[in-house]
């Protein structure tokens, strides 16, 4: 497991740079799940699929990240503040819970990644300040 996260980050650093081809980004209501399915048409970097989604935070406040998916594929969530990986599910991981506390305030980005081999993949996520966590 180690392994293939490892291998997801140093794939994923070099498509950073390519966070731009991504275009608009949806925004993410504190607190509340967002669903949706990435596909065959959604932004293609380097063998993966992605969709941008926008989040508002206050740096230095810790907020938990929620992400699911229906399936077996692997859905990971990358954070460019965090140059790394927050969340990973695949056939083995149907559910992963995180705290992550970003840097600066203001609006900032998560992306979630499959393999273009594996989609569409369906995801749910859910973000929110650590405070008022979900059950």
């Amino acid at each position: 497991m180690k392994h293939l996260f490892l291998v997801l980050a140093g794939l994923l650093a070099v498509m950073v740079m390519g966070c731009s081809i991504l275009g608009g980004s949806a925004t993410i209501t504190h607190g509340e799940e967002t669903s949706g399915t990435i596909t065959d048409g959604d932004s293609d970097v380097d063998g993966w699929k992605s969709k941008a989604y926008k989040v508002d935070v206050r740096g230095g406040v810790e907020y938990f990240i929620r992400l699911t998916h229906d399936d077996s594929e692997t859905v990971a969530l990358w954070s460019p503040d965090a140059d790394a990986y927050l969340a990973l599910v695949n056939s083995e991981i149907s559910s992963h819970t995180a705290s992550y506390k970003f840097s600066e305030t203001g609006s900032q980005e998560l992306i979630l990644r499959v393999p273009e081999t594996q989609v569409p993949a369906n995801y749910h996520l859910r973000c929110g300040p650590l405070a008022v966590r979900f059950s």
